[in-house]
């Protein structure tokens, strides 16, 4: 998003330059120039919404002024079978829990903290940005839980059971940590994003596992909420384990979410035939 919005400064100086008319010629230009993909576009058109929302908030543009960030018509894309859009996307695919195993066990050979990143993912289901910025104050292995606060959201702020399964591996990386971090040595690129590497290596991974694009970490999350279904984990207690939006508004709006000991009950349902 950052760099996003470098892009957007340079063409746009100063605030009064954000037009509607400017920001659709600017954006058809770079899209054209830099061969962009929809994807591309929309995730610039993106950047510079939150940026103008930004300006809006510092009072630079005014509050009534309409955000001039409006994808193209011939770069929108839509997911629904049935739309009329030009860019059809297809939604990240679930692993088999045999497959997210198996690329386990490869990592194991080839990089052992991609393998402790894989495994906390397929015990937790949490994001790869979570579970990369963990400290290891963040673990409390008196409760055995881990407390995510670096989350995409204010429902993925929250506190989870320990899966029985890495309880030993996580006081592990807790000793060996050097940095402070449960996933020690992890490089940050100049954002201080510390999954963007070890994000591409296990996309390196999976490719050489023969798994189309459609296919990534994110998809071992897919994978977890999958599972919890299976086991017969209602909908709102998996929400408040993977860190979702309640999808009814009693328990979204009223309840302070399930203790420790039901979601430490639901998770011990995960299991993984083979894992080690």
């Amino acid at each position: 998003m950052a760099s996003d919005v470098e892009l957007l400064t340079d063409q746009f100086p100063t605030a009064p330059l954000i037009t509607i008319k400017s920001v659709d010629l600017w954006i058809r230009h770079i899209a054209k120039k830099g061969e962009l993909t929809a994807s591309s576009v929309n995730r610039i058109i993106g950047s510079g919404k939150n940026f103008f929302k930004y300006l809006q908030l510092i009072k630079e543009v005014p509050q009534s002024e309409s955000n001039p960030f409006i994808v193209p018509t011939e770069f929108k894309i839509s997911n629904k079978p049935n739309s009329k859009s030009i860019n059809k996307t297809q939604s990240w695919l679930p692993f088999s829990p045999k497959e997210i195993v198996g690329l386990h066990q490869d990592a194991l050979n080839e990089h052992q903290t991609l393998a402790d990143l894989i495994l906390i993912a397929m015990h937790t289901g949490a994001r790869i940005e979570e579970i990369c910025s963990l400290l290891c104050k963040h673990i409390n292995l008196h409760e055995q839980s881990i407390t995510i606060v670096d989350a995409k959201t204010e429902a993925g702020e929250r506190t989870i059971p320990i899966h029985p399964f890495i309880k030993d591996r996580i006081e592990e990386l807790i000793e060996e940590s050097t940095d402070d971090y449960l996933l020690t040595g992890l490089t940050k690129n100049k954002y201080g994003d510390r999954s963007n590497a070890i994000g591409k290596r296990f996309g390196r991974l999976k490719t050489k596992h023969n798994f189309s694009s459609r296919y990534v970490f994110h998809s071992i999350r897919k994978t977890f909420t999958t599972m919890l279904e299976n086991a017969g984990v209602g909908e709102n207690l998996a929400a408040d384990i993977v860190g979702h939006e309640k999808p009814r508004i009693t328990y979204g709006l009223y309840s302070g979410g399930a203790s420790l000991e039901v979601m430490r009950e639901a998770i011990k349902k995960i299991t993984y035939e083979r894992a080690r």
